[in-house]
């Protein structure tokens, strides 16, 4: 799930490893958490129930905001930077003959690279091809 925009996304996955998202990347910045203080690293779907796309504080690369949980296990699929211009998904967006529904991240990497928009540069509509 995009918890940008809300919508479910059907991907091709590959979990050999992934991202531990909880307070040894740094502290949960609560204002920009829906209020929350709790990191909920356990099952990363309370994000997704609660339509909230938490930021936290890395000493390193400044604000890191999770973008995509995995519905089916809980666990981080995609964090975006919030200070530097850098955005991952742990599956992959590329892969054909389908599904398509993370083209728009290509789309998203252009706008990043031109340096257009804000930091909601991945909350594109993918059905429709156009930012919400």
């Amino acid at each position: 799930m995009n918890l940008l925009t809300g919508r479910v996304e059907i991907t091709a996955q590959n979990h050999n490893y992934g991202l531990v998202w909880d307070d040894a990347i740094g502290p949960l910045i609560s204002s920009q958490s829906g209020g929350e203080t709790a990191y909920h690293s356990d099952d990363l779907r309370f994000w997704s129930q609660h339509h909230i796309a938490p930021v936290i504080q890395s000493a390193h690369h400044g604000r890191v905001r999770l973008t995509h949980v995995n519905l089916n296990d809980g666990t981080p699929e995609g964090f975006q930077l919030l200070d530097e211009p850098a955005f991952a998904v742990q599956y992959h967006p590329e892969a054909c003959p389908g599904p398509h529904d993370s083209r728009y991240l290509f789309k998203a990497f252009m706008r990043l690279m031109s340096k257009r928009g804000s930091n909601n540069y991945l909350a594109i509509d993918f059905a429709k091809g156009r930012r919400f």
